[in-house]
């Protein structure tokens, strides 16, 4: 018999697409154990396309409500599908929901970064590289808590784009991928791309997430360039990331991501939250942080012709990424959720 959750995410423009992807991923793994995802969502016309194209179900929250009301819409709407348990991923307000929800009896599994100080949920997900148990005060000593980039969901095609040493080499061009998040809300893409279009040996291909809505001023911007691309929404992002020799990113879902993929990749975080991610990574030399919204030309000049011209440092950022991410943390995390439900 097919069961039944549903998933409220941060489907916000100005917050990105992470959230949403993520919850996205762990929904694709749960309907392999006839588990259904009903999406409670924000009014985004990116993120309802998307769910109409994968035919999930969903729900939008209106908009007039306030976060310290919401607990009373989705209860209201979980006892009229009977549903009992719901995934919440919803950063700043995820601890205050799983708070309120509890009260009503509904069961929680929260999937937090950094935000989260008490944890209200039955099972609770930090996939990120800065927390320990430490950092927690767990209110039911029953709730299970599974931390550490094992359960960092990554969607399961990875493995094919993986970078493998022999791709690492000396080139007279290297291709530079730049992206900076699903909706990238202050336009670092822009920024950066002025600052990096003039460099030498490179070619540069920017991918646009769907929620990114300042493409004709990025337009002008590289209107006369022959070596720019600009690639919107790909079909498939883990396969355009792939291509990347070197990747600029920020210090969110993707960078994640790229280090799954082993790809020599340098950060600018574009949230406060991101920085830590971006610090500590850059602490196990798997990636170069340049700092939060770095947008010194001489600083990133100098960085990024050091890692065009020198073969050996490359290999050494793909090196440091051996095992970090193993991208089986979604299985990890459907496996969980699917004994929960039993």
């Amino acid at each position: 018999m097919r069961k039944k959750i549903c998933c409220r995410c941060l489907t916000e423009s100005k917050t990105g697409y992470g959230n949403f992807n993520r919850c996205l991923i762990i929904a694709e793994s749960l309907k392999k154990k006839f588990i259904e995802t009903i999406f409670l969502i924000d009014n985004n016309i990116h993120v309802i396309t998307e769910l109409k194209k994968r035919k999930y179900t969903y729900f939008i929250i209106p908009q007039i409500i306030k976060k310290s009301n919401e607990n009373i819409i989705i209860t209201k709407f979980m006892i009229s599908k009977n549903i009992s348990t719901i995934i919440l991923d919803m950063r700043q307000y995820g601890e205050f929901l799983s708070k309120q929800l509890k009260k009503n009896n509904q069961k929680i599994i929260l999937f937090d970064d950094i935000w989260s100080k008490k944890i209200y949920a039955d099972l609770f997900f930090n996939s990120t590289n800065i927390k320990t148990l430490e950092n927690y005060n767990r209110i039911n000593s029953s709730t299970k808590v599974f931390l550490g980039l094992k359960y960092w969901p990554m969607d399961k095609s990875f493995l094919k784009y993986r970078k493998k040493l022999i791709d690492i080499k000396k080139k007279k061009f290297l291709k530079l991928v730049i992206t900076m998040g699903g909706s990238d809300y202050d336009n670092l893409t822009y920024d950066i791309l002025k600052i990096v279009r003039d460099i030498d040996r490179i070619h540069i291909s920017v991918i646009l997430g769907p929620m990114y809505t300042k493409h004709s001023k990025l337009k002008t911007l590289i209107q006369t360039r022959k070596n720019i691309n600009l690639i919107k929404s790909p079909k498939s992002f883990l396969n355009e990331l792939s291509k990347a020799d070197i990747a600029l990113t920020n210090g969110g879902n993707t960078l994640f991501e790229l280090i799954a993929l082993r790809i020599p990749t340098i950060s600018v975080p574009s949230f406060k939250h991101e920085i830590a991610y971006a610090k500590k990574f850059s602490e196990q030399q798997c990636i170069i942080n340049l700092g939060f919204k770095q947008k010194n030309k001489k600083k990133i000049h100098s960085i990024l012709n050091q890692v065009i011209c020198d073969v050996k440092l490359r290999k050494n950022l793909f090196y440091s990424t051996n095992k970090i991410i193993d991208g089986n943390g979604v299985i990890r995390i459907s496996n969980n959720i699917s004994k929960f439900l039993q």
